[in-house]
């Protein structure tokens, strides 16, 4: 991008390359803005410019001005599908769910082959209404991929429907040590321990939890990005009773890659947060993230909530049940 702004400093198309590359690989998100701004200033129909700037917005929480500008963007390049999706993701985050819908449809209608928008659809089903049987019927609609994300929400699938058998099957198709999903890792000994501690099974889970214990350790001490390992690592931990060690680790995840830093991807952490507080016993600290996140945009909803096995332990509690009850419509 360098190179071609000095051989054309009024290149759209350079600064666009520029803000990218600010946003994708530094990750530093005022100089994307002011390489998309410059962009758009030379072209203001530089639909990528426009897409690159509301990525940015959404990051940094202004998430009606991203949305503004995505559609603006969508006026200009209606067919993009990458667009398509992206709008599509932002709309799931400010809990529009139908619009969310009929992008992620799109997306699909313009590539068949789009397996992302088949996984957010699937997770739009289960946030807008706890539908499982329509996201199942997407995944199942889906192409066949390398891809790990998709799977992973099949396992989600089959948590949510207490199906041990089956979500064990889903973990066991991933070979790696851990994957990347945002703003976290999954780890597949992480997946299963979890699934076997939800069916009620916590010595058939030690095994695969020590196993990822030790991935996670090894991978903090070698990794740029450790926030995302420390957040599974504490929760590992958490379901090994290891409370002290989980919650440092969680909440250190959480300052190193905290909403006020990225305001779509940093809900993930907090969600492992409070999953962390859940399971080493601090319901209270739980319930107020939670509250947190259903008061923000965020992929998450009292829909998909009332059917995790992440918060039965709460289940019981008046001021959990207060606190979904003030968030339903």
């Amino acid at each position: 991008a360098e190179r071609a702004l000095e051989l054309n400093p009024e290149s759209s198309e350079a600064f666009t390359a520029k803000g990218f590359f600010h946003y994708h690989v530094n990750k530093d998100y005022e100089p994307a803005m002011v390489a998309f701004d410059r962009a758009i200033q030379i072209q203001s129909d530089n639909a990528s410019a426009l897409e690159g700037k509301a990525l940015v917005l959404r990051r940094i929480s202004r998430w009606n001005e991203s949305i503004e500008l995505m559609d603006r963007a969508l006026r200009y390049n209606p067919r993009d599908v990458g667009l398509v999706f992206n709008q599509g993701d932002s709309l799931m985050f400010v809990r529009n769910y139908d619009r969310a819908d009929a992008l992620l449809e799109k997306a699909i209608e313009i590539q068949s082959d789009y397996v992302f928008a088949y996984f957010y659809r699937a997770m739009n089903f289960v946030l807008e209404s706890g539908d499982v049987d329509s996201a199942r019927a997407m995944l199942e609609s889906m192409p066949d991929t390398e891809a790990p994300d998709p799977y992973w929400m099949w396992w989600i699938l089959e948590t949510l429907e207490r199906d041990t058998e089956a979500a064990l099957a889903i973990a066991d198709r991933f070979q790696m040590e851990t994957f990347p999903l945002g703003a976290k890792v999954q780890a597949p000994s992480l997946m299963r321990g979890l699934t076997y501690l939800y069916a009620g099974e916590p010595e058939l889970a030690r095994p695969h939890l020590e196993e990822a214990k030790v991935i996670l350790e090894r991978s903090i001490e070698t990794r740029q990005d450790a926030f995302r390992y420390r957040s599974a690592l504490g929760r590992t931990l958490a379901a090994l009773g290891d409370k002290d060690e989980a919650m440092r680790q969680a909440e250190q995840a959480e300052r190193e890659y905290p909403l006020s830093r990225d305001s779509a991807w940093g809900s993930q952490v907090a969600v492992d947060l409070a999953h962390t507080y859940v399971m080493v016993g601090e319901a209270a600290k739980a319930i107020e993230v939670l509250d947190r996140l259903l008061s923000i945009p965020s992929e998450f909803s009292v829909s998909w909530m009332e059917l995790d096995p992440r918060w039965d332990a709460l289940r019981g509690r008046p001021d959990f049940q207060a606190m979904l009850d003030s968030h339903r419509k």
